[in-house]
C-alpha cells in the first residue's frame, strides 16, 4: 500500500507520451518530428512512475502493494533523507548503463525533494538531475509539482516542466515546456493506484532537434485509467498539436474505452491509430 506522499506522486504526474504518435496512415513508424515530441513527452511524463518506484522502495515508505519496479534496475540505490519538514529521495543509477525492466537503461542520478502533508494543505515536489541518462539521451531541467486537494475533496496537482533532451550520437536537442494540472476523480480514498481514474488539462511547447518548434494544448479534458493495458494511452479527451509552418493535428481519444486507439485528424483527414506499439526514437 501506499503513504499520503506517495499517492500524491502517482496523481500529479500523467504520462502524455502517447500524445504525439504519428498521424500520416501510411507511415507504419513515426516521423521525426513526431519522434522528438514523443520523446519529450515520454520521457518527462515518466519521471512521476520512478518517483512511486522510489518511494515505495526507500525505507519508510517501503511497501510493494500496487507497486511494480519497472523502472529501477537491480543495481539501482535509492536513498532517503529528511530534514526539518523536507524529505529528499536520491536515485542513484549508477555511472554505467543499468537496463531496467521496462527494457530502457539509464544512468546517473534523479534527486527529489518533497516538502508539506497532503492532507494539511499544499505540498510541494521538484526534481532535478545529475548526469541523468536515459538510452544515452540525457535529461536536463527542473520538474516541479504543487499539489492540494480541492472543493470537491479530490486531490489535485499543477505540474510544471522545464527542461531538455540532448539526444544520443549528437542527434540534437529538443527543449520542452509544459503546464498541466491533474485531478484524481477516483481513487482517492485507497492505497493502489490500480483504480486511479485522473483528468488531465494544460499546455506546453517546447523546440525539436532540427529546430523546429510545436505547441499542444488539451482542449477537452484527458481521462487516464490506471488499469492494467489503460495507463499508456488517455480513454477519453482531446489533444490539439500545432507543428511548425502552422500545421494543426486533432487526437481524440475516445469515449472512455480502454482499446489504445486516437482518432488522429490531419489536413481534414481523419484516420484511427493504434497506438499499441508505438515507441519513442532511441538514442
Amino acid at each position: 500500500m501506499k503513504t499520503t506522499a506517495l499517492k500524491l506522486t502517482g496523481i500529479a504526474f500523467i504520462a502524455m507520451a502517447t500524445f504525439f504518435a504519428s498521424c500520416d496512415k501510411t507511415e507504419t513508424d513515426l516521423n521525426t518530428e513526431a519522434q522528438d515530441q514523443n520523446l519529450a513527452a515520454e520521457i518527462f511524463d515518466e519521471i512521476n512512475e520512478i518517483s512511486d518506484e522510489a518511494f515505495a522502495k526507500s525505507e519508510t515508505l517501503k511497501s510493494e502493494d500496487g507497486m511494480r519496479n519497472f523502472r529501477l534496475g537491480e543495481k539501482t540505490v535509492v536513498t532517503r533523507t529528511m530534514t526539518n519538514a523536507m524529505i529528499t529521495i536520491v536515485i542513484d543509477y549508477g555511472t554505467v548503463n543499468d537496463t531496467c525492466a521496462d527494457g530502457k537503461t539509464r544512468r546517473g542520478k534523479m534527486i527529489i525533494t518533497h516538502t508539506g502533508r497532503f492532507w494539511d494543505g499544499n505540498v510541494t515536489s521538484t526534481f532535478t538531475f545529475e548526469n541523468f541518462f536515459v538510452n544515452d539521451n540525457q535529461i536536463k531541467g527542473l520538474k516541479t509539482i504543487v499539489g492540494s486537494i480541492n472543493d470537491a475533496k479530490q486531490r489535485t496537482g499543477t505540474i510544471t516542466d522545464d527542461g531538455e533532451i540532448i539526444l544520443a550520437d549528437n542527434a540534437g536537442t529538443i527543449s520542452w515546456t509544459s503546464t498541466r494540472t491533474r485531478t484524481l476523480i477516483e481513487g482517492s480514498t485507497t492505497r493502489t493506484k490500480e483504480d486511479d481514474i485522473i483528468k488531465v488539462e494544460g499546455n506546453g511547447s517546447g523546440t525539436l532537434a532540427d529546430n523546429s518548434t510545436f505547441s499542444f494544448t488539451i482542449t477537452e479534458p484527458l481521462i487516464r485509467k490506471n488499469l492494467n493495458g489503460c495507463a499508456v494511452v488517455p480513454v477519453a479527451g482531446v489533444t490539439k498539436l500545432v507543428l511548425s509552418g502552422g500545421t494543426e493535428i486533432i487526437m481524440d481519444y475516445g469515449d472512455g474505452t480502454c482499446d489504445r486507439l486516437v482518432d488522429v485528424t490531419k489536413d481534414g483527414e481523419t484516420t484511427t491509430v493504434d497506438m499499441t506499439g508505438k515507441h519513442r526514437r532511441k538514442g
